[in-house]
């Protein structure tokens, strides 16, 4: 459009006395006809969200132990509707005073020519244990968390879903405060690996 706008000369008409579109020179567009009479587009977006989060104390199993879950959602919906409508280009006649069609073709509003629709979404699931306890001068700390991730985006190979899985551990301990230990590591997975090598075991 912009381009149409810069080599427009300021000796081209836009619109003739009559309110129809003009052909400006040899040119085959006019950027009003372009704005104006060629249909319009209708996008519509819209994203939902949500988090479910539970957390249950173990004390009476050993003290320091608890377990929790973690799910949560992502949708984002779009939608795109098209309709198209042509125009025509005209000359004016100044013998007759009247224009005359030398481009194109004048057309109403056409039905709905496109439509389409893309829902993404994304699922996250975690489950839990964790244990904190001191003994005297003697802390520790432990975790293992269950990660599985889902993630579908259509129009990507085929609307092909995305899958991760993965295991991770951690175990810390010090001493008053002063000596540390920390130990950590990950067993995970992805389907983007070819199988018999998706899973993996990461330290740090």
């Amino acid at each position: 459009m912009l381009r149409q706008v810069y080599w427009y000369q300021p000796t081209y008409l836009a619109l003739l006395p009559d309110g129809k579109i003009a052909q400006p020179g040899a040119h085959t567009q006019n950027p009003i006809g372009d704005l104006s009479r060629t249909g319009y587009t209708e996008t519509f977006d819209g994203t939902a969200q949500g988090t479910i989060r539970a957390l249950r104390k173990l004390d009476f199993v050993t003290q320091g132990l608890s377990a929790g879950l973690n799910y949560s959602f992502d949708r984002a919906f779009n939608y795109r509707m098209n309709r198209t409508q042509g125009y025509g280009m005209y000359v004016w006649d100044e013998v007759t005073q009247s224009s005359k069609l030398s481009l194109g073709n004048d057309s109403n509003l056409e039905p709905i020519t496109e439509a389409s629709s893309s829902p993404n979404y994304a699922l996250n699931f975690e489950l839990f244990l964790n244990y904190q306890r001191q003994f005297r001068k003697h802390n520790v700390t432990g975790m293992v968390l269950y990660n599985q991730r889902k993630r579908v985006i259509q129009g990507a190979q085929y609307g092909k879903p995305f899958f991760v899985q993965g295991v991770m551990s951690r175990f810390s301990y010090n001493y008053d405060n002063k000596y540390f230990v920390d130990v950590n590591g990950r067993y995970d997975g992805s389907e983007n690996f070819p199988k018999g090598s998706r899973f993996g075991f990461f330290p740090p």
